[in-house]
C-alpha cells in the first residue's frame, strides 16, 4: 500500500514543482509522454494558474489546457491547481474562480465535469490514496 501512496502523491507534485510541464501549444509534444503515464497510473494533473503553465493570463487559457488534458486521458483525472501560495502571480485571486467556472463551461464542460474539477477530483484522488481512506 505505501508504494501507491507515494506514486500517486508524486506524480501529483512533479506537475506543480516541473515549470516545464505546460500545457501552452508549443509545449503539447514535449509534455505528452507525462500526461499519458500520469493518466495511466491514476494520478491527478492540477493546471496552475500562471502564464508560463497555460500559456496565457487568462481563465480561458486556463480552460482550455484543461480541456486538452481531459480530452487526453479524461475529466476524472485533471483539477484546477490555484497556487495561491503567493510563490506565482496567477491570473487572478480566488474572487476569480467565477471566471474559471464561466471558461470551462464555454469549453463544453458540464456541470458535473466542472464541479470534479474545480474540486471534486482532488477529493477523491486524497481519498483514494491517504492511508487509511479505503
Amino acid at each position: 500500500m505505501k508504494k501507491k501512496i507515494v506514486t500517486s502523491f508524486l506524480l501529483i507534485a512533479v506537475v506543480a514543482a516541473i515549470p516545464f510541464f505546460t500545457f501552452g501549444p508549443k509545449y503539447f509534444d514535449t509534455s505528452m509522454n507525462r500526461v499519458t503515464e500520469i493518466g495511466r497510473r491514476n494520478g491527478l494533473i492540477g493546471i496552475g494558474l500562471w502564464e508560463t503553465a497555460v500559456c496565457g493570463t487568462d481563465a480561458k487559457a486556463t480552460a482550455q489546457s484543461i480541456k486538452y488534458v481531459a480530452d487526453k486521458i479524461g475529466v476524472d483525472k485533471v483539477a484546477l491547481g490555484s497556487d495561491f501560495d503567493g510563490a506565482l502571480t496567477t491570473h487572478f485571486d480566488v474572487t476569480g474562480l467565477p471566471l474559471i467556472y464561466e471558461a470551462l463551461k464555454n469549453e463544453g464542460f458540464n456541470n458535473k465535469e466542472v464541479e470534479i474539477i474545480m474540486g471534486g477530483n482532488v477529493r477523491e484522488f486524497l481519498l483514494r490514496n491517504l492511508p487509511g481512506s479505503n
